[in-house]
């Protein structure tokens, strides 16, 4: 399995199961729990006129946080990975289509 590093594109999960795309900002190379931004679709992850407080926050035992200077999205670290991709709150590597 390749390790996580900077740089690298992942897919988080949120809390409704759906996948977003989330670029590694840190990462430790002997655990498998980065730092993230979490990129969120600003059509549907918000409320109306909302561009700070999602409609969508993700659940797990890692922290959260939005930022007005970061609309759109979430930082997100220690994130822990899980392949299977069904896990809210957690990172995996992108799908093949």
């Amino acid at each position: 399995m390749t390790q996580v590093s900077i740089g690298r594109i992942v897919h988080y999960v949120l809390a409704n199961g759906e996948h977003r795309a989330a670029l590694v900002l840190n990462a430790n190379p002997e655990i498998s729990t980065p730092t993230l931004r979490v990129y969120l679709d600003p059509f549907n992850d918000f409320n109306p006129g909302d561009m700070i407080n999602t409609r969508i926050i993700p659940a797990g035992p890692f922290n959260v946080r939005t930022s007005p200077a970061f609309p759109g999205g979430l930082f997100a670290w220690g994130v822990p990975q899980d392949e299977d991709g069904k896990k809210p709150g957690s990172w995996h590597w992108p799908e093949r289509v």
